[in-house]
């Protein structure tokens, strides 16, 4: 395998949210780095001892450079943390499993280069995590034609209705955010509105979706701002949001864009309305940069994935993501943070998959990924970890793996459902506040 490492280790501040009960859910917002980096980096400290046969490799497609770097570490964690727990028990069929970083460097262009660098370098591939965000449509046939299966986070709603089968979403479709955020906000007091979108974040997949929903609830949207990013100043566009005198904001942007933005605002008004995102606005970045700017001013909620499920799937997750330590600063960070969870889960789905199935082979042990997963019920044995899972299925049993972030229900399309929980965030602990949920029925 030919390995290209960049000559420095690369820093990465990340943080987030999560797929919480009604009470501070921990301090989410923290520094992460990776140790090294390359176009396609080597595989991860996941490895237990060795075994007599050849291991297999999961690889963490996602971002670990650009403007979505914050993303790549915590997907890259809870891959290393379901690997280990899966070794801890003998392995799948007895492979070892580990976790190699593939970098999309936060560009479509050189995703669909990294896939056929994937592809063709990392030996064993038997799932892909990933592809990340809007390279997904052009990148998963790619990797379909390989017969490799794929647990993506991508938000874009081009995969809404999704026909490939080795395709698994296991986060909500950006435009189910959308509908979530324009749920909450409405229902908790919010009638006229703005929305602040940079050309960096989601807004082309997000908005439609929040401004229909928000409209059919009787809401009004009386702006509707797409600033490009990381510009040295928007003060125009400032001073028309200061003179719409809304009630809120919904938003997403990098962290520049947002202290720019926010800190030229509350020079002309000396307040903020309260502002609703997403998930993607509690990383760390975002943290550090808009509270020296903003203080007590800024008022935030995430309508996020909900928390993850206290079970022994949650205990057994964080004791493993220690063993992420190798690459990943400080990776109990993500022990409640649900990108990181659902990459977890995904892992151990695929792994309990190609057990029913008995092969490590994408092309059959694809079909047994719903076969694991659903809603329980009569004639299955519900099971909340690996080592439940493998026992149960060598005593020739049905199972259904209720995991670290709950049920994981594929649709006729392989998108997964969730549900969202409004989560306020502390600018001054970096914690959060569940608020509640949006109902279930809400959301398509």
């Amino acid at each position: 395998m030919r390995i290209r490492p960049s000559a420095k280790g690369v820093t990465l501040s990340v943080s987030h949210p999560n797929r919480k009960s009604k009470a501070v859910v921990g301090g989410i917002l923290a520094l992460s780095s990776l140790t090294t980096m390359a176009e396609v980096i080597p595989a991860s400290g996941a490895q237990q001892p060795h075994s007599s046969k050849v291991g297999i490799t999961a690889a963490v497609f996602s971002s670990f450079t650009g403007p979505n770097a914050p993303f790549g570490p915590g997907s890259l964690a809870g891959c290393i943390s379901a690997a280990s727990e899966i070794n801890a028990s003998g392995g799948v069929l007895g492979h070892k499993i580990t976790c190699q970083p593939v970098d999309d460097k936060s560009d479509p262009a050189d995703a669909v280069t990294q896939t056929t660098k994937m592809l063709t370098s990392i030996s064993n591939l038997s799932l892909v995590l990933g592809p990340p965000g809007n390279s997904a449509p052009t990148t998963s046939p790619i990797i379909s034609a390989s017969h490799v299966p794929m647990f993506s986070s991508t938000g874009t709603p081009l995969m809404d209705t999704n026909k490939d089968p080795y395709f698994y979403r296991i986060v909500p479709s950006d435009s189910v955010t959308g509908i979530a955020m324009a749920y909450w906000a409405y229902n908790h007091g919010c009638k006229t509105a703005a929305a602040v979108f940079d050309t960096n974040s989601s807004a082309a997949t997000v908005v439609p979706a929040l401004k229909t929903e928000y409209l059919k609830l009787g809401g009004k949207l009386v702006q509707n701002f797409l600033v490009v990013a990381d510009a040295p100043s928007y003060r125009s566009v400032a001073a028309q949001f200061a003179g719409s005198h809304v009630q809120c904001v919904f938003t997403e942007t990098d962290p520049q864009t947002a202290a720019t933005f926010w800190s030229e605002v509350l020079q002309i008004n000396r307040k903020l309305p309260p502002i609703f995102g997403d998930q993607a606005d509690l990383f760390g970045p975002y943290y550090h940069a808009v509270l020296p700017v903003t203080g007590n001013a800024f008022h935030f909620t995430a309508l996020s994935q909900s928390a993850p499920v206290a079970s022994i799937g949650l205990t057994e997750y964080v004791k493993y993501l220690k063993s992420a330590s190798s690459q990943v600063s400080n990776p109990e960070q993500y022990s409640s943070v649900s990108p990181a969870i659902a990459n977890a889960d995904a892992v151990i789905v695929a792994a309990l998959a190609m057990v029913d199935a008995n092969s490590t082979s994408g092309s059959v042990y694809r079909k047994d990924v719903i076969a694991v997963t659903g809603v329980p019920g009569k004639g299955r044995t519900v099971v909340h970890d690996f080592a439940q899972g493998l026992a149960a299925l060598r005593a020739h049993k049905k199972i259904v793996y209720v995991g670290i972030g709950g049920e994981m229900v594929f649709n006729k399309y392989n998108n997964s459902a969730a549900v969202f929980s409004a989560l306020r965030l502390n600018l001054k602990t970096g914690s959060t506040v569940n608020l509640g949920s949006v109902p279930i029925n809400v959301l398509p």
